[in-house]
């Protein structure tokens, strides 16, 4: 639908090469306009750049996320989430000291966490990477994150990968 130049058979060398570079200059232009746009969106971001922080600054804390529960909502810092476990349809979602159950199927809760500082470690558990402690072996061989509040998470063989690329480390 977007073609830039088409070639019937049989064609020759001289017009194979014509419709090649055609191509490549229809590429160019539409990178450049590409280009120009991202400029300009640039430019416009410049205009709010005293609403922003500098380049290099430490990113904010995304916004707290909110938990319906039987009183009404509670707002939740995405820091003071330790680590969200799955029950059926429902999470509990384990906080600076509280847990609230979410009618919400922990698939759900994950799209709503920031990437890169959660990771799901099993099929019912997502913990905050920052508020992992330690991996460790039980005997049997089967891993557990054990996060700052002494919770042990058991790791899945996916949930140990996922953690091992974001970590860096082999597990």
């Amino acid at each position: 639908m977007h073609a830039a130049d088409y070639l019937l058979k049989p064609f020759s060398d001289a017009r194979f090469r014509g419709a090649v570079s055609h191509a490549k200059e229809r590429l160019r232009q539409r990178s450049a306009a590409d280009l120009e746009r991202l400029l300009a969106v640039v430019r416009d971001l410049g205009a709010l750049s005293d609403a922003r922080p500098a380049w290099g600054s430490p990113a904010p804390e995304p916004d707290p996320i909110g938990i319906r529960t039987g009183n009404g909502v509670v707002l939740v810092g995405i820091g003071d989430i330790e680590w969200v476990e799955a029950r059926g349809d429902y999470v509990r979602v384990h906080s600076a000291g509280r847990t609230d159950l979410v009618r919400e199927t922990i698939s759900g809760f994950e799209r709503r966490l920031p990437a890169g500082r959660f990771v799901r470690i099993h099929r019912s558990a997502i913990v905050n990477l920052a508020r992992v402690r330690e991996i460790r072996t039980l005997p049997g061989g089967e891993q557990v994150a054990l996060l700052e509040s002494g919770c042990r998470c058991r790791l899945s063989r996916s949930g140990r990968e996922r953690l091992a690329q974001l970590l860096g480390q082999v597990l």
